[in-house]
């Protein structure tokens, strides 16, 4: 009984001249085997990754810049605001409102990130009278840091409308993050990060919020739930509360060079192995037959080390 401790394979080789069909043929077979895989993963998606999406908890700090605008029952308009220039304005028309706002960023885990914001405004009014319509208008510094640093102007904007009159609105959501395009992988972008209300500005709320929705990188206050409390109350006041969470965000962006060629090489080795299986099959049948002419080398098994 004999063991087999060892075994190699004896190498074939083939010779021809220059320019022969057997070169041409090898050469083509060559650029088949490096251009195929390329056209087929690039032909099937997913080659080279133009978007990805990762999930970042975003910084954000209320700015103590705000708009609160309510309509009462006696069909009055009053306007509270942090700016100076359009409070000189109402109170010029006769529409400023006497309000008590008060707000505070919490941060619940004490990990640096603000979690939500509460703010209560209590507007006063005249006697018998109550809301039937608020608009309010919060401004954010919104911030995301784990890839490209992007710095960002957030508004959170409340809409609401109460035929029967109330004397109390409560409204709990997300201010979440609104992009039109990817973001870069690495860098800053702080194009989106200026103020929206100035003194030179202006103050056409709807011609301001058209142009804030005109930025590529926007907030936007997403809530299901609107409370109202109907009818006037005893004290003749009216209470905004506003609980505007600050969640996690999944986020678009585009990957850098060294990220996409980590998938893309994968995608074309594993097709580039199919290929070369074949094509050494197919190599073998055409040189062993002699489709193209050449001329065999003698394997000498024998050959010194």
């Amino acid at each position: 009984m004999r063991l087999e401790v060892y075994s190699h394979p004896l190498v074939q080789r083939y010779r021809t001249s220059l320019v022969t069909k057997a070169v041409i043929f090898q050469f083509l077979l060559f650029l088949l085997l490096v251009i195929a895989p390329v056209l087929i993963a690039y032909r099937t998606s997913g080659f080279w990754i133009k978007e990805k999406y990762y999930t970042e908890k975003p910084y954000v700090i209320y700015r103590h810049e705000a708009v609160l605008f309510v309509r009462t029952s006696n069909d009055r308009p009053l306007l509270w605001s942090t700016y100076p220039g359009l409070n000189q304005i109402v109170s010029m028309e006769g529409s400023a409102g006497s309000a008590l706002v008060e707000s505070t960023d919490v941060d619940n885990d004490y990990n640096g990130r603000n979690d939500y914001l509460e703010l209560d405004a209590k507007f006063y009014l005249e006697s018998g009278e109550s809301v039937v319509a608020v608009n309010a208008y919060l401004f954010f510094d919104y911030q995301l840091k784990l890839f490209s640093r992007v710095e960002t102007l957030g508004l959170a904007l409340v809409q609401e409308r109460n035929a029967g009159g109330a004397s109390e609105l409560s409204i709990r959501g997300d201010l979440n993050f609104v992009q039109k395009i990817n973001l870069p992988h690495k860098g800053t972008n702080d194009d989106f990060s200026g103020a929206l209300i100035t003194d030179t500005s202006g103050f056409d709320m709807n011609a301001l919020i058209e142009s804030y929705n005109a930025r590529n990188l926007t907030t936007e206050f997403d809530y299901s739930y609107a409370g109202w409390v109907q009818g006037a109350s005893s004290d003749s006041s009216f209470v905004l509360n506003l609980h505007i969470n600050y969640p996690e965000q999944t986020l678009r962006y585009e990957p850098g060079f060294l990220e996409e060629l980590k998938f893309a090489w994968i995608q074309y080795l594993s097709i580039f192995v199919i290929f070369y299986f074949l094509f050494s099959r197919l190599k073998t049948f055409i040189f062993q037959n002699q489709v193209f002419p050449t001329v065999p080398l003698a394997v000498n098994p024998r050959k010194p080390l």
